[in-house]
């Protein structure tokens, strides 16, 4: 198996610019592909600090609305396919071997990352488990909340 060098992760002064032989390329992605980019260019500006400066700024006041809406996403109203009423929870059914086991299972969104709890219907219950399961989403998503609000308030938050 290959090894693979991970990258130095980016400061926030230069994210979504890259630095390219004759200037600074501004790069926002949603995926794969590229939604929005422009070029500052070393010779059109009378030093690299002033051209980088520029390129921060055009960055700064064109950021894509919503580009990144995912990562730190609550749902505020349960989806319409949800059959349960409860915004987060649903129930599961799994075949197994020795049969079927169900779970409700609680879920949230934390750094763009999907995340579940299941809790076992055949060991809880019905309600017990859907119980358990609202509140411990509950409990996460109050969580991610403080954790984007004690962010914004040290100046560390990042879209």
């Amino acid at each position: 198996m290959a090894r693979t060098r991970k990258r130095p992760k980016k400061s926030i002064e230069m994210k979504h610019i890259t630095v390219m032989p004759w200037g600074y390329w501004i790069r926002y992605y949603k995926g794969k592909s590229v939604v929005l980019a422009k070029m500052y260019k070393f010779k059109d500006f009378p030093t690299k600090e002033e051209c980088l400066a520029a390129a921060q700024k055009w960055r700064d006041e064109n950021k894509p609305p919503n580009m990144y809406s995912q990562k730190y996403k609550m749902k505020r109203d349960p989806s319409p396919n949800n059959k349960l009423g409860i915004k987060g929870v649903y129930i599961e059914e799994r075949k197994r071997m020795n049969g079927v086991t169900s779970y409700a299972i609680g879920i949230w969104t934390d750094k763009c990352k999907t995340r579940k709890k299941h809790f076992s219907i055949n060991k809880y219950g019905r309600d017990e488990a859907i119980r358990l399961a609202k509140e411990y989403r509950d409990r996460e998503e109050k969580k991610v909340i403080e954790r984007v609000r004690i962010e914004k308030l040290e100046g560390t938050y990042s879209e």
